[in-house]
C-alpha cells in the first residue's frame, strides 16, 4: 500500500520505522508491516513441496488451494507467480488422467 501510494519507493525497506517515517501511525506502519510479513511467507511456504503435494489425494482442498495461491500471486502482481506457475501447471498435468479426464481422489470431488 505505502509503495502503491507513492510514501515508498519500490526498493525502499520496509519496516515500522520507514512506513512511520513516510507518515503512518504507528499502529497503521505495524499493521501494514506486519501484512507484508505474513504475505511473504506464505507465498514461500505455499510453493514447498510437501504444500504442493498437499494430503497426497489430489482432490478439492488442493485444488482450491491451487487456485487461491495462484490468485493471490497474481493479484499481489508478485514475479514468483511465473516459477509456482510452473511448478503447479505439471503436477496438474501429472495428475490428470491419460484421456485428459480427472478422478476425483477426495471426498467432496
Amino acid at each position: 500500500q505505502a509503495k502503491r501510494e507513492g510514501r515508498l519507493q519500490d526498493d525502499d525497506e520496509m519496516s515500522v520505522k520507514a512506513l512511520e517515517e513516510a507518515g503512518y501511525s504507528r499502529s497503521e506502519a505495524e499493521k501494514l508491516n506486519t501484512a507484508v510479513q505474513v504475505y511473504d511467507a506464505a507465498k514461500v511456504q505455499s510453493q514447498d513441496a510437501n504444500v504442493v503435494t498437499g494430503f497426497g489425494n489430489n482432490g478439492g482442498e488442493e485444488f482450491l488451494s491451487f487456485l487461491q495461491t495462484g490468485e493471490s500471486l497474481v493479484i499481489g502482481k508478485d514475479d514468483g507467480w511465473r516459477s509456482w506457475y510452473q511448478q503447479t501447471s505439471g503436477r496438474l498435468v501429472d495428475i490428470q488422467n491419460p484421456d485428459g479426464s480427472w478422478n476425483g481422489h477426495h471426498c467432496i470431488t
